[in-house]
């Protein structure tokens, strides 16, 4: 009888041990100064940055970084363009919580929950959102907002590692791929209302999407960003600003505490129609959860 409950124990143990997520590693480290969680999956490595519960960095599998945050002494415009203003997702940009979600600021702690999740407090307590890792992408959930202030979710960094527009593209569910430059600085920056949106260079077959999980009317932008005040987009450095809920003005529209925004890429180029379409799927399938891992 006794060996019989001893092999159960063991046999129940094996179990817990296989069904053990092992594709998605979650560890502590410091990475450029800071506390940070590294998320290693797949598609992608992630650095977490615990005070600031945003992304400092983006990895994907050639090691091209997508944000390539960098804290300088002096941040400022254009010139942290290449620096201080990357992150993602660079949630709160008003009150006293200003920060929350942003690499480089200290107004959160986060902690890790289990082997694919990690949950970010605001040290106000207004604000919460909890990160889950998947394979093949990441999801954004926010749990608890300041019913008194608005926020947006913002991916701010170089496509593919490199702020390069002449090599690069975008595009959204409602427009597919495009090719234009719109210039923050020349305040050419597009608006629109997007359910999705992506981002890649010609010479990388990879594209980087973000998508919010329900489709709605709020406005949404884009545009480069170079770090210099002439011919920005033919600067050294710069980065791309994309934006949910984001206004003119650098107006915050967001304001539901249930939102979900989902991170990750798509390995291949999306530079016509049918290779629109084919990310089109993939992305959609992901909304309806039908490929979680």
């Amino acid at each position: 009888m006794k060996s019989a409950k001893l092999f159960l124990i063991a046999l129940i143990i094996l179990i817990i041990a296989c069904k053990k997520n092992t594709s998605i590693q979650i560890t502590e480290e410091k990475y450029n100064g800071t506390e940070q969680f590294k998320i290693q999956t797949p598609s992608a490595t992630y650095y977490l940055e615990k005070e600031a519960g945003g992304f400092s960095s983006i990895i994907d599998r050639d090691g091209n970084d997508w944000i390539k945050f960098k804290k300088t002494e002096n941040p400022g415009v254009p010139q942290s363009a290449a620096a201080d203003f990357r992150g993602l997702p660079n949630m709160v940009h008003r009150s006293d919580d200003k920060g929350c979600g942003h690499p480089g600021f200290n107004k959160c702690s986060s902690v890790q929950l289990d082997d694919r999740t990690i949950r970010t407090t605001s040290k106000s307590g207004k604000w919460q959102w909890t990160w889950t890792f998947f394979k093949k992408f990441a999801v954004l959930a926010i749990d608890k907002v300041d019913t008194n202030n608005v926020y947006w979710v913002l991916y701010e960094g170089p496509i593919a590692g490199k702020y390069d527009p002449g090599n690069q593209y975008w595009g959204t569910n409602k427009d597919g791929v495009r090719t234009d430059k719109p210039d923050r600085y020349l305040k050419e920056t597009v608006y629109g209302s997007w359910h999705w949106a992506f981002f890649g260079d010609y010479r990388v077959n990879r594209v980087l999407f973000l998508a919010q999980k329900e489709d709605d009317q709020i406005t949404d932008t884009f545009g480069f960003m170079g770090n210099s005040k002439t011919d920005a987009l033919n600067a050294e450095d710069g980065m791309v600003v994309f934006g949910f809920g984001r206004e003119a003005g650098a107006t915050p529209l967001l304001t539901a505490p249930d939102n979900a925004f989902y991170i990750g890429f798509f390995e291949d180029a999306v530079t016509d129609s049918e290779s629109f379409e084919t990310l089109r799927l993939y992305v959609e399938n992901i909304l309806k959860r039908e490929s979680s891992e």
